[in-house]
């Protein structure tokens, strides 16, 4: 299996998690930012029936958990290690690419994502700065343009 099929199941990304816990491996750091950040990686076997494209790791059901529950792991380790190594290095993959601001924050997965994201201190303020352009969209979600999401208020209220 692949890392983007494990990462797609709730007992593979388990198993990831544990593994990124127990040894924060930086080639499976990498190959997790090319599976949650491109179009096509690890998908390859996880074609639908209907041959919809797969869902980004951001969105899938599983993949989401994994994202948000490392990110809170790390964020309540926070006192005993000097980096938040995963989710400082997933800001900086965002600000490299502000193109998946905006498609995360539009579903509700992405943005559970980014709730965690605003709750670990050391990158909070990081997380703000990203999100700030979007601050109008994530407040009404009726808008013209505004964000459907069920948690985009609640994104909007943790910016202010």
């Amino acid at each position: 299996a692949t890392v983007g099929a494990l990462l797609r199941s709730l007992p593979g990304a388990q198993v990831l998690l544990e593994m990124m816990k127990e040894w924060k491996d930086p080639e499976l750091q990498e190959i997790i930012f090319n599976c949650t950040f491109s179009e096509d990686a690890g998908n390859d076997d996880q074609m639908t029936d209907n041959d919809k494209a797969p869902l980004m790791i951001y969105e899938d059901p599983a993949g989401h958990l994994f994202l948000k529950r490392l990110i809170i792991w790390e964020a309540s380790q926070a006192s005993t290690q000097e980096t938040s190594g995963f989710s400082e290095a997933f800001v900086q993959r965002l600000e490299e690419r502000p193109e998946f601001v905006k498609r995360m924050i539009q579903t509700n997965r992405g943005s559970f994502v980014f709730e965690a994201l605003l709750k670990a201190e050391r990158i909070s303020s990081k997380v703000k700065k990203l999100l700030k352009p979007h601050s109008t969209l994530l407040k009404d979600p009726e808008a013209e343009g505004g964000f459907k999401s069920k948690v985009a208020k609640a994104l909007h209220d943790l910016l202010h």
